[in-house]
């Protein structure tokens, strides 16, 4: 998963080059997390797509951009619950690893999920 992130976003690329790569950060993620019986459904990209817009599309995109400067990719997966922003200037909440499952739609208050070793050996 790193590698790949790493290939396709890069600190210097702007917005725009980060929300057109969005697809290989989706693909890399959704094979880290595809053996993992936990994190079952897997959005597909459209999902995944209007997942960000909802929970904060410049929000996901300064996280990978902050996180392409620092090279922490396995941070994307390592908390297991969520994306602390905190250490962004300008958030102070949680983007949540959710925009990568399929949402039940009938269930706003759906359980939150958990990471599983799987999923962290996926991720390398």
């Amino acid at each position: 998963m790193c590698n790949a992130l790493r290939r396709n976003i890069q600190p210097d690329n702007d917005d725009e080059v980060i929300r057109e790569n969005m697809v290989f950060v989706w693909a890399a993620v959704n094979r880290a997390l595809l053996n993992d019986p936990k994190m079952r459904p897997l959005a597909n990209f459209e999902e995944f797509q209007q997942n960000v817009e909802q929970k904060g599309a410049q929000q996901f995109v300064n996280l990978l951009k902050d996180m392409a400067d620092k090279d922490s990719w396995g941070d994307l997966l390592k908390n297991g619950t969520s994306f602390l922003t905190v250490d962004l200037e300008g958030f102070d909440h949680l983007l949540s690893l959710d925009v990568f499952l399929k949402r039940n739609l009938d269930d706003p208050n759906q359980p939150r999920w958990t990471l599983s070793e799987a999923s962290a050996d996926g991720a390398q």
